[in-house]
């Protein structure tokens, strides 16, 4: 898979042809931005979130950990699953009717 060009080992995909992979790499993190900002909020509202708590104590702390934990689990990952699995669902149904009406 390596190129041999005098002392210097080169990948072909990277070598003088790398500006291509630059450019695309520009693209994809200008389109995937916002939601890793996204991501990156929520998880720092639900870390704040137990912060605060923890002025309270080492019993609520705890508690509110536990909580957060179980409603990111349970909840936001159902929620986000159950979305994608819809979206999916009614793209199939949608496509399959075309053939029978």
């Amino acid at each position: 898979m390596k190129e041999e060009r005098g002392d210097a080992l080169t990948w072909p995909l990277i070598g003088e042809k790398s500006s291509g992979v630059k450019e695309e790499v520009k693209k994809q993190l200008w389109l995937a931005g916002p939601l890793i900002a996204v991501s990156l909020l929520q998880f720092s509202l639900q870390v704040i979130s137990v912060m605060f708590v923890g002025h309270l104590g080492s019993l609520p702390l705890s508690a509110a950990a536990v909580a957060t934990s179980f409603a990111s689990i349970t909840g936001f990952t159902f929620l986000v699953s159950f979305s994608s699995l819809s979206h999916s669902f009614t793209d199939f149904i949608s496509f399959t009717t075309k053939f029978f009406l």
